[in-house]
């Protein structure tokens, strides 16, 4: 048995598939379980591994063709999907259960499937209309749908579409939950994966500069690179030695080290914050209505 788990979103989803195929590959251990990720986001499932293989999908290799040249790549772009794709397929998975609510992923599902792989998630019927075989996806479409908001918890989701029960050995994926919280500091996100989740940079201030002068911890500042000059502005402005700017400086296992050592952790929903669920770290979500 050769199962194929196809997560083609971003960091945070990933991080809320782990504990969910934790689960899945303690549950069906005689199967050699592959997840598929974009090789954008593949780290997060190196560092926090959980099943037999890890499989990238580098998106940069199949469509630059297109991008770069306009109509004249696109059959270079086709070739090298189908070259990718017929790797996949010799694999001779037995199984293909996609995590990804996307209609790519549902033509990527369609084309890797081959005569009696069972498929669970998001496919496609041979007409290309939308196929969806499992019970658990189906109420999601039909509650959710294209383009609206999503009610349910993604691990939950996630879960149920693997036909798991998640345990709390399931949540300690790595050895992170044990790290040491003396320190007494708060991790502090500045940025999101959304610009509209994020506070803006004078609410993220004002903020900063009342807990500076109620609270006795340091605060860690967390953010990509794009967030660098946001939190030096922050950082210039609130003007106390409590504030330490990491942004743009940790990788993603330091980013692991500092939230799981945090007791607290500040941001929006974004995928440092969805670390927390793996590290036991309260945390606040600021994000907005949207």
């Amino acid at each position: 048995m050769k199962t194929l788990v196809i997560q083609l979103a971003r960091l945070g989803d990933i991080l809320q598939t782990l504990p969910a195929l934790s689960a899945y590959c303690r549950a069906n251990k005689k199967e050699s379980v592959h997840l598929l990720v974009r090789k954008k986001f593949a780290e997060i499932a190196h560092i926090l591994p959980v099943c037999n293989k890890v499989i990238e999908m580098d998106t940069k290799v199949l469509l630059e063709p297109t991008i770069m040249t306009g109509d004249a790549g696109v059959e270079d772009s086709l070739q090298a999907m189908q070259q990718w794709v017929d790797q996949l397929v010799s694999e001779g998975y037995t199984k293909i259960i996609n995590l990804s609510f996307s209609p790519f992923s549902s033509y990527l599902t369609s084309l890797l499937t081959t005569e009696g792989v069972e498929v669970v998630g998001y496919t496609r019927h041979t007409d290309g209309f939308l196929a969806i075989p499992d019970d658990a996806s189906a109420y999601f479409y039909g509650q959710v749908g294209v383009n609206r908001s999503n009610r349910f918890h993604l691990i939950d989701l996630f879960s149920s579409i693997l036909g798991v029960e998640i345990l709390e050995s399931d949540w300690n994926i790595k050895k992170i939950t044990n790290k040491d919280k003396s320190q007494g500091y708060i991790a502090f996100h500045v940025g999101a994966s959304n610009p509209k989740k994020a506070l803006s940079a004078s609410a993220l201030t004002k903020l900063l500069k009342v807990m500076v002068g109620s609270l006795n911890e340091d605060i860690h500042l967390l953010g990509a690179k794009e967030d660098i000059a946001l939190a030096a502005s922050i950082e210039q402005q609130v003007c106390n030695k409590k504030i330490k700017n990491l942004v743009g400086k940790t990788t993603l296992t330091d980013l692991i080290d500092v939230v799981a050592g945090a007791n607290l952790f500040i941001g929006a929903d974004s995928g440092p914050m969805q670390i927390c669920n793996l590290t036991d770290t309260m945390c606040i979500n600021f994000s907005n209505e949207f």
